[in-house]
C-alpha cells in the first residue's frame, strides 16, 4: 500500500506569504492546507491532523502563541511538530515559542523558503 503525501497545514494572514509556501510545499510534493486566523488553523490542524505545523504569531482573532498552547493541550494533536514563522524575532518570543512546544522559530526576515522547506523535509524525514 502506498502512503499518501504528507500533509502539512499553514496558518498565515499574509496571503503573499501563504501562497509562496503553498506553491512551493506543493511542488515538493506535500498536501497543504492554509487557514487565515488563530482560530481556523487551530480548527483546520484538529480536523486535518496534519504531519506538520507552520505557524505564524501576529494572527487575527487567536494570537499564535495560544494556538501553539492549544495544540500541545490536546492529545490527539499534541505530538504535531509546530514551526513558528513569524515577524517576530525578539529572543524572548523566541524562547517562548520553543518553551511552549515549537519544534523550531524562524524569523521572517532572517529566512527563505528554500532553507525553511529543507527544514520542514528535514523535521519530515524527506
Amino acid at each position: 500500500m502506498i502512503d499518501g503525501p504528507k500533509i502539512i497545514t499553514i496558518v498565515e494572514d499574509d496571503t503573499i506569504i501563504a501562497n509562496v509556501l503553498k506553491n512551493k510545499l506543493e511542488k515538493e510534493n506535500y498536501e497543504v492546507k492554509v487557514a487565515k486566523n488563530g482560530e481556523s488553523g487551530l480548527k483546520l490542524v484538529k480536523e486535518v491532523v496534519p504531519n506538520l505545523v507552520v505557524l505564524d504569531l501576529i494572527l487575527p482573532r487567536m494570537h499564535g502563541f495560544e494556538v501553539l498552547k492549544a495544540i500541545k493541550a490536546d492529545p490527539t494533536i499534541s505530538k504535531i511538530p509546530v514551526i513558528i514563522l513569524t515577524n517576530l524575532g525578539q529572543d524572548e518570543d523566541r524562547q517562548k515559542g520553543l518553551e511552549l512546544g515549537a519544534i523550531d522559530y524562524c524569523s521572517k526576515s532572517d529566512i527563505d523558503v528554500a532553507t525553511l522547506i529543507d527544514k520542514i523535509n528535514e523535521i519530515l524525514g524527506k
